[in-house]
């Protein structure tokens, strides 16, 4: 037991947590309930790192996923790609786009950091990136624009996410949209 004025405070800190608790807990439960009759929250939410809540924010986001052509646009949209500079026979690429949509970036990369920790596929692409001596923060950048890259066909296909396992080798969505549009 604590002295008088500090066993007041402590009480009365515990009970206001508890308090904030039961406001996070119905708040979630809003969320997910509004999210629960869009299509696109149900797709996202379907890929590892993306619950409720960043589904909501990513759907609202994007905003339509019809505006994107290819996936390539979408990450642009979302900053995920690099400027890029180029004079004579050299080519450089510099720091993240920094005209973007913050709140879209600010939730992919959000998810990549969870998608990393649960799911093989995101957590072998963001080692892999490590052991080539990319930092931290360069390696979940292309893990996050991966994941946008995948949320394109997932949105655009309206399906749900189908785990793959890790692989240096398995072509990207956007790839096979150029093709099938140029054929």
């Amino acid at each position: 037991m604590l002295a008088a004025p500090d066993d007041l405070l402590l009480r009365q800190q515990l009970e206001m947590l508890d308090s904030l608790e039961r406001h996070i807990r119905e708040l979630d439960e809003k969320i997910a309930l509004e999210g629960k009759g869009d299509e696109a929250v149900g797709c996202l939410s379907s890929i590892p790192g993306i619950g409720p809540i960043l589904g909501n924010v990513i759907a609202t986001e994007i905003d339509g996923i019809e505006r994107f052509g290819l996936s390539e646009q979408l990450s642009a949209y979302a900053g995920l790609i690099p400027t890029t500079s180029s004079s004579g026979d050299k080519t450089y690429h510099g720091r993240l786009v920094s005209g973007c949509n913050k709140w879209l970036r600010w939730a992919l990369v959000e998810a990549a950091w969870v998608a990393v920790g649960c799911d093989a596929y995101f957590g072998g692409l963001y080692r892999h990136h490590r052991s080539r001596g990319k930092k931290a923060n360069t390696a979940i950048m292309i893990t996050a624009r991966r994941m946008c890259q995948i949320i394109f066909c997932v949105l655009h296909e309206k399906r749900p996410y189908q785990a793959r396992p890790w692989s240096r080798n398995v072509p990207g969505c956007s790839r096979q949209r150029r093709t099938e549009r140029v054929a």
